[in-house]
């Protein structure tokens, strides 16, 4: 039996008649289930024998996954897309009632009200002052003395002192290099918790390049080089002593003409030159590593009045 196909049937009456329809039927399916391809591809296989009995089930057709999965793409890019858009509309609402993001104080502000404020405009500037970035630069001489952690005294023009610490040193670039010296870039950060310090202003420097403890120290103008009796140089300190020190060495002293400030002082005045090492220094002072004892006297120049008439 077929769909579709013509039938007919008769009934037996009680006293054993026919009884015939007033027209032929036709035959249908009892079930009947369409199947709907849900999306394009390639057909790959097939189990569409016609007539052919099926069960419930079992694999009728295999799709290729060609266009499935760039329509999965696709809908999945509108979707990212649509979440993006939603971040930016939440973050934008949030934005409605603007917080400040740290401690510090407003720089500029651009707000007046009833002004019309667009998305993506800077509006406000909250610089945090308690702590300031200085950047200083320092020559070739001094830089090998940097290292990062280490302190720097940084002063103002009225005088005020602040404390900064290297947080950088940028040796990969020079600036301003003239005359055989070149500078460094070096990054500081400074304490500010008074506020005094404000952006844009100049400062003054100072850092400890090396010290010694407990030394001895001389000015420095007392360090003389002089010539020894075998025409050797050496840096000797004149010492004030009631005899002759037994590391005392005999210098050739020129003659002073008569009228003239002697450039040397002479064991008759009581003092004698020693041999001394010295150490470090500064615009003022001298180390002195061997050669003193410590508490001598010692000359440093002589000072001469002048006067009119």
């Amino acid at each position: 039996l077929t769909q579709g196909m013509t039938a007919t049937a008769t009934l037996a009456a009680a006293d054993g008649s026919a009884i015939y329809p007033y027209a032929n039927g036709e035959t249908e399916y009892y079930e009947t289930r369409k199947i709907v391809t849900e999306s394009e591809g390639p057909l790959l296989t097939d189990n569409l024998l016609r007539y052919a009995n099926v069960n419930a089930g079992d694999v009728l057709l295999v799709m290729g996954s060609d266009t499935i999965d760039s329509d999965m793409r696709a809908k999945q890019k509108e979707i990212d897309d649509a979440m993006e858009k939603l971040t930016e509309a939440q973050k934008a609402l949030s934005n409605f009632n603007a917080t400040a993001p740290i401690d510090g104080m407003v720089t500029t502000c651009t707000l007046t009200e009833g002004a019309e404020v667009k998305s993506g405009e800077t509006v406000i500037t909250i610089s945090n002052t308690t702590t300031m970035v200085v950047e200083i630069t320092v020559d070739d001489r001094n830089i090998s003395f940097v290292s990062p952690g280490m302190a720097v005294e940084l002063t103002d023009y009225n005088g005020n002192s602040f404390m900064g610490t290297v947080t950088s040193i940028n040796m990969s670039v020079g600036e301003n290099s003239s005359n055989g010296m070149t500078s460094y870039p070096v990054t500081l950060e400074v304490d500010n918790f008074g506020g005094t310090l404000l952006a844009g202003m100049w400062l003054d420097y100072s850092f400890v390049a090396s010290q010694s403890d407990d030394c001895i120290v001389v000015p420095m103008q007392s360090v003389k080089y002089v010539s020894d009796t075998d025409g050797n140089t050496s840096s000797v300190v004149f010492i004030h002593a009631d005899a002759r020190p037994d590391n005392a060495v005999e210098i050739d002293i020129p003659a002073t003409e008569p009228g003239q400030t002697p450039t040397y002082p002479s064991e008759e005045e009581g003092y004698y030159p020693v041999p001394v090492v010295t150490g470090l220094s500064d615009n003022y002072n001298v180390e002195i590593k061997e050669g003193l004892q410590g508490d001598e006297e010692v000359f440093v120049n002589y000072y001469v009045e002048q006067a009119w008439g």
